[in-house]
């Protein structure tokens, strides 16, 4: 019987055309049609193939409402994508595809109702940064669990880099990658597609429900915009050819509404920004933000490295007596320069007057949200200032531990001390003495030198970051001033790898316009990757403490954001989802969740409301870290350590106060 059983299996391998190894995805959901998305695996080498498909209304897929057939064949890279039209909104629909006998799994979808249409509730998922290689996409897997309306990816949904880059092979959970090199060409970036389609939890989300995405530079390289990215080392031709392959890739294995590259005219190539309208509910207006208009994020290279340069065998106590204040003043203002130049673009003049017509017509129609999926953070976040969160702090005993850390790392280069960390990722991967030591020693640069870095930033107000909306000032206000005419807008970011909410504000009126949240990343690590030998609840009450309208940080957290929508209040909840392990070995949870009151008219008489709130999605556990460090002194250790520190923090708060006066007052940021 088992030797028939064998002989049954071998003669129906032998025998199936294809396989459908990337499973199958739905995606730009309209009221009256959808795209659905596969790619075979053929058995031989066959110069195409004829694949047929099937919409229905029964799971069983009995009496299709849609079918058709689809020819596909290695200029396409063996995806199929059809965009099917003449269906029922608010109805739930089945698909599949198959070759003869062989069937690709099932996927469901239901369409948005149109404009003017009531919708009672929402119900969707936001992702940003996936990287294949730093972990197993669980937040994927415990979204597919959430009955979703639709979901939304943010961008860096893979990314570019060697097998030795961003992780290292040493670094590495999932080691395997395909292929080992940096993409350049169109069969690498179809290559790299390929492996993040492998993944299961990837392919069981793709399956219940419709993705709307946007890239940011990493499915292309790092740093993108209209003419290079952060590698130098390629000519404009070069760039060119590598983006046109990036964004073929893309449509061909993402469920975009793209239409053919080779024959199409409409072709959308790099001209993602779109919009979906969900109701009377809400329009979500996905916008493109690098292939565009982006003018260079890098026309000032290395930011922190110069700093950290500048300060290099310093201490803050040498600062005043030294030409160091005038090289960090002189930088400031190089920065502040390019930050508020008119002639540098995010999204560009025609994606403004687009978008300001979409919510416009949104406003116009009665649509009571306006929710703007975006890839990178919209706040002018300011650095860390860590010695005023140790002020700042409730806690006096922990408070002393932090000075005492930070005084002894930024004044003695070779102070020991040991942050240790009890999750096993961090201690077996990254080494006892903190998240972000190994990193910096290993490219030669010592923690003295990036905790020096740190206070120079937040002392001198020096802005690092001019990758996101921060350096690109003039833009930045066209942008929210669009905003302040929504009925009430919510703006949705990713690429920072840490989670972050908050306020966003016209410069010229300080009037709050819109509120912002930040998603985490799925797997990639954030700023605890570079700054982890300090606490990480250290580094989120120096956020806040630098930024006013910032209302929630988190690092080292990762995983997705859960939105539950009606007429009366947008709840957002971040779901920490652990990527270290694989399916079934790990503990999610809800670790903050918001609401945002919606307002009844957009005539200035209502201001936003904005409350923080339990947890409701998730069993509510503890809101915090994963795992909370613990501070060991190279000296000092146990109780009596403790109350040592305790006695003399007072003294040592006075000290660094003292120093502070000797240092010079920046002039103010016109």
């Amino acid at each position: 019987m088992a030797v028939f059983a064998v002989f049954v299996l071998c003669l129906s391998w032998a025998s199936a055309e294809v396989s459908f190894d990337h499973g199958i995805a739905s995606g730009d959901p309209l009221s009256d049609r959808i795209i659905i998305w596969t790619r075979v695996t053929p058995r031989g080498q066959p110069k195409d193939l004829w694949v047929r498909w099937a919409v229905s209304t029964s799971k069983k897929m009995k009496n299709p409402v849609r079918k058709g057939s689809y020819q596909t064949s290695p200029l396409k890279d063996w995806t199929v994508k059809i965009d099917v039209d003449s269906l029922e909104h608010s109805t739930r629909y089945y698909y599949h595809f198959y070759v003869g006998n062989d069937e690709s799994p099932t996927g469901t979808f239901t369409l948005p109702p149109p404009t003017h249409t009531h919708l009672k509730h929402l119900k969707y998922a936001i992702f940003s940064c996936s990287n294949f290689r730093w972990g197993f996409f669980n937040a994927y897997q415990h979204a597919a669990e959430q009955n979703l309306d639709f979901w939304i990816h943010l961008g860096d949904y893979f990314y570019e880099y060697s097998s030795e880059v961003y992780p290292s092979m040493e670094e590495a959970v999932r080691p395997e990658n395909s292929p080992t090199t940096e993409l350049h060409s169109l069969s690498d970036y179809r290559l790299r597609h390929a492996l993040t389609r492998s993944d299961p939890n990837l392919q069981k989300l793709s399956a219940v429900a419709p993705l709307i995405a946007v890239w940011d530079d990493h499915e292309t390289a790092d740093n993108a915009w209209v003419s290079g990215s952060h590698d130098q080392n390629q000519t404009v031709s070069e760039w060119n050819s590598r983006k046109l392959a990036a964004v073929r890739a893309y449509h061909e294995w993402m469920p975009t509404r793209s239409n053919d590259a080779r024959f199409d005219p409409s072709y959308v190539g790099t001209r993602i920004n779109r919009s979906f309208q969900f109701g009377d509910l809400a329009t979500v207006i996905a916008l493109e933000s690098r292939l565009t208009n982006r003018t260079n994020p890098d026309e000032i290279q290395d930011i922190f490295g110069t700093i950290g340069s500048i300060v290099a065998g310093t201490t803050p106590l040498d600062w005043p007596r030294s030409s160091t204040a005038q090289q960090l003043l002189e930088l400031r203002e190089k920065i502040e320069e390019v930050r508020r130049s008119p002639n540098n673009h995010m999204l560009g003049e025609p994606q403004l007057q687009w978008l300001d017509e979409t919510t416009n017509a949104s406003v116009a129609s009665g649509t009571k949200w306006q929710l703007y999926a975006q890839q990178v953070v919209v706040m002018d976040l300011a650095p860390f200032d860590l010695v005023g969160a140790i002020q700042n702090h409730s806690d006096v005993m922990e408070a002393a531990q932090w000075h005492h850390q930070l005084f002894e790392i930024s004044v003695f280069p070779n102070a020991g001390f040991r942050y240790t960390d009890t999750t096993p990722f961090r201690n077996d991967r990254l080494g006892t003495i903190g998240r972000g030591s190994e990193v910096w020693e290993g490219a030669g640069v010592s923690v003295h030198s990036i905790a020096l870095a740190l206070l120079a930033m937040a002392h001198f107000g020096i802005q690092p970051n001019l990758d996101s909306w921060s350096g690109y000032l003039v833009e930045r206000e066209k942008f929210l001033s669009i905003l302040e005419k929504a009925s009430n807008a919510i703006v949705y970011g990713g690429d920072s790898h840490n989670e972050w909410a908050g306020n966003l504000k016209l410069q010229q009126t300080n009037k709050t316009v819109a509120v912002e949240f930040d998603t985490s990343s799925v797997t990639s690590p954030g700023l605890e990757y570079h700054f982890g030998f300090l606490p990480l609840q250290l580094l989120d009450e120096a956020m806040l403490f630098a930024n006013e309208d910032l209302r929630h940080s988190s690092i080292g957290e990762h995983g997705y954001m859960l939105v539950s929508l009606t007429h009366e209040k947008h709840h957002a909840s971040y779901v920490r989802v652990p990527f270290e392990n694989d399916e079934g070995a790990y503990h999610t949870k809800c670790g903050a969740a918001f609401d945002v009151r919606a307002r009844e008219s957009n005539n200035g008489s209502e201001s936003v409301t904005f409350q923080k709130k339990r947890c409701s999605v998730l069993p509510l556990e503890k809101a915090g870290k994963l795992s909370d460090g613990l501070l060991v002194g190279a000296v000092l250790s146990g109780f009596a350590g403790l109350i040592f520190l305790a006695i003399c923090f007072a003294k040592i708060r006075r000290m660094c106060r003292r120093n502070e006066r000797l240092l010079p007052t920046p002039p103010p940021v016109s």
